[in-house]
């Protein structure tokens, strides 16, 4: 059996090439290299999906009311996503679901697939939290793969319900396995896989979030106004490694923000600083673009600040993080660990941070975060590895699962090997190691780019 699902699944494995999606969609969960999906999206997220390289977005659902979560946020009706993505943007975007229309019926992936087979590739696919539009998604690689025998991926029903679980989701619902059995052929009465996470589905309201053990979760940057979500979705720790101010020595250590029109990457300090005028304009994405792809009533084509993602006149500012948990969400306890590129994984800052790390598991859920998710998921992934006793091997292979997966020789690896190697034997690892993970991981060339 378990070979069978193997074999099967190893069809739907896709060699990713290039660095996509980028920084400013880090949140997009890669499917294929065609196809990636999302929770609803924000005015200033369908701009992102544009800058990062996608070439169309299709809603699940007709979002009729649109939600101004503060003078920094909103989320636009479909309507108003849809003018922002073909006027401003010039990318096709297109609506499956009228209002009052199920998600659960086959009709859905009939009108799913006459949508996507025309839109041009990558495209992202999103709903309210990324449940549906996964799922959708899913049975649309199913319903080709039966009718088309040219189409790649091939799935399997038994792969819906498993790579819908390697992202967090549980599609066990018999309305659901009603629907996959109606789409495939197959019968589908018996368990399917779920993920095994304790707080449940709550976390789906911060749908940004990934997975990592049980409750233990990691994210790119976190939003100002997404800390009522993650406060009341049950995070009880938040731990950012993103960089502070200043390094203990003085030394200026300030990252970027991400701002809306302008290149990632371009260095913080260089050229007396990126947030400047002269720099700002010569790092342009679109230096034709209309002003009014910043607001209705910008003199200029590009962002100068971004307070939603904490940022002040020089780059990304995490007091200004710090700050907003400490006054306002007491509930949720904010860590800072630091972490300075590759040089920040040694044993001597694990050792400075394992206490908390350990205190955070013990309060409940938890959510690493930095810019991308990159280094929060070594962090987040040593410190399941290290509680949970799961030792190396898993270490290794969850981090190809997720999509952030590192050399044998880097100095990530070296330090997981340097905490966990020795203290539990490859027989004893194996004790800890599902088998959903090992059939999970051969899903690792699919994600390789998520949190590049």
């Amino acid at each position: 059996m378990l070979f069978t699902k193997l074999l099967s699944l190893s069809a739907f494995v896709t060699v990713v090439m290039g660095n996509f999606p980028q920084r400013k969609t880090w949140w997009a969960n890669h499917i294929t290299d065609d196809y990636y999906t999302a929770g609803r999206l924000s005015a200033r997220q369908v701009k992102y999906t544009y800058e990062a390289g996608f070439k169309s977005i299709i809603s699940i659902f007709n979002f009729t009311a649109g939600v101004k979560s503060s003078a920094i946020e909103e989320f636009p009706t479909t309507d108003e996503c849809m003018y922002i993505a073909k006027n401003l943007c010039g990318m096709p975007y297109a609506v499956v679901l009228s209002p009052g229309d199920s998600w659960q019926d086959i009709s859905l992936v009939e009108r799913f697939t006459a949508i996507a087979d025309q839109m041009p590739k990558p495209t992202l696919v999103h709903c309210g939290v990324g449940y549906s539009s996964t799922f959708t998604l899913l049975n649309y690689f199913a319903n080709k793969t039966k009718h088309d025998p040219e189409f790649t991926p091939k799935i399997k029903p038994d792969d819906v319900f498993e790579i819908g679980a390697i992202h967090g989701f549980d599609y066990s619902d018999n309305a659901l396995k009603e629907l996959v059995s109606e789409v495939t052929g197959w019968n589908v009465t018996d368990n399917v896989t779920v993920p095994d996470i304790p707080m449940g589905q709550g976390w789906w309201h911060y749908w940004h979030a990934t997975p990592v053990y049980k409750d233990i979760f990691m994210a790119g940057q976190i939003y100002a106004t997404t800390g009522a979500n993650i406060n009341s979705t049950g995070f009880r720790s938040i731990i950012n490694v993103r960089k502070g101010l200043t390094a203990p020595d003085g030394t200026l250590t300030q990252e970027e923000v991400t701002l809306l029109n302008i290149k990632d990457n371009t260095g913080t300090y260089v050229d007396g600083g990126r947030q400047t005028t002269p720099r700002l304009e010569a790092s342009r994405i679109d230096p034709n673009i209309s002003n009014q792809y910043i607001s209705r009533l910008s003199p200029i084509n590009y962002e100068m600040k971004n307070l939603l993602e904490f940022g002040d006149d020089i780059g990304y500012n995490e007091e200004l993080e710090r700050k907003t948990f400490e006054d306002f969400y007491t509930g949720v306890k904010y860590y800072h660990h630091p972490t300075v590129g590759q040089t920040g994984f040694t044993n001597e800052t694990w050792n400075n941070y394992r206490a908390d790390s350990r205190e955070a598991i013990q309060r409940g859920p938890v959510l690493y975060h930095c810019r991308t998710g990159k280094r929060a998921a070594v962090w987040a992934i040593l410190a399941a590895a290290d509680y949970y006793s799961l030792g190396l091997d898993w270490a290794m292979k969850r981090s190809k699962e997720l999509g952030v997966p590192f050399d044998d020789k880097s100095p990530e690896v070296a330090l997981w090997r340097s905490v966990l190697i020795g203290e539990y034997s490859s027989g004893q690892q194996a004790l800890h190691s599902s088998i959903v993970p090992s059939i999970l991981s051969i899903l690792s060339l699919q994600l390789l780019w998520r949190f590049m």
